[in-house]
């Protein structure tokens, strides 16, 4: 811009000197006529980043199942029962009275005499409670009890993978001024 700046100053002096000597009567000894050169411009090419350099993470889901076990609820118990005694009654025929001969005073015709009598034998029936096996205590074992269950488990966990991504470039053609008009 300095450089137009002095061409026209100079074109300038040039001219008011040239009009003053034609005014005033006088010959013009130089002339300068200022030029119009057209600007010259040229093509740059150049690498210009479009995107910067990065990192892009793919991201694949953890995968769940579901299994079936089965599992203890109630542990094995182990209790203890008495068993009652078992009996039987058992009756008997016991002579409760022997019999035989006892004396006994009777009235026999309005007169009061004393007599031998003869008794039979007084049996009764008894019964007795006989203990066939005694009273005891039983060990009873009772088994634990198992239950079917759902239980979800990973089948295959998440998966993170970074990938780097390169910064990306385009050329691109730029219009350049070289020299000015």
């Amino acid at each position: 811009m300095p450089g137009k700046t002095a061409c026209f100053t100079i074109a300038g002096l040039t001219m008011l000197g040239t009009i003053s000597q034609t005014t005033a009567g006088g010959r013009a000894v130089e002339c300068y006529e200022p030029v119009r050169s057209p600007a010259v411009y040229d093509t740059v090419y150049e690498d210009v980043m479009i995107s910067p350099p990065g990192q892009q993470v793919d991201y694949i889901a953890p995968i769940y199942g579901t299994r079936e076990r089965v599992v203890m609820t109630v542990p094995a118990q182990v209790t203890y029962q008495i068993v009652p005694a078992v009996t039987r009654t058992v009756y008997r025929t016991v002579r409760i009275d022997g019999g035989g001969y006892s004396w006994e005073w009777r009235v026999v015709h309005g007169r009061k005499v004393l007599c031998k009598v003869w008794h039979k034998a007084r049996y009764e029936r008894v019964a007795k409670t006989v203990v066939i096996q005694p009273e005891r205590t039983r060990r009873v074992v009772i088994p634990a009890q198992h239950d079917r269950i759902a239980q979800e488990v990973l089948v295959r966990p998440e998966q993170r993978r970074v990938i780097d991504v390169p910064a990306s470039y385009q050329t691109v053609a730029r219009r350049v001024l070289v020299r000015e008009g």
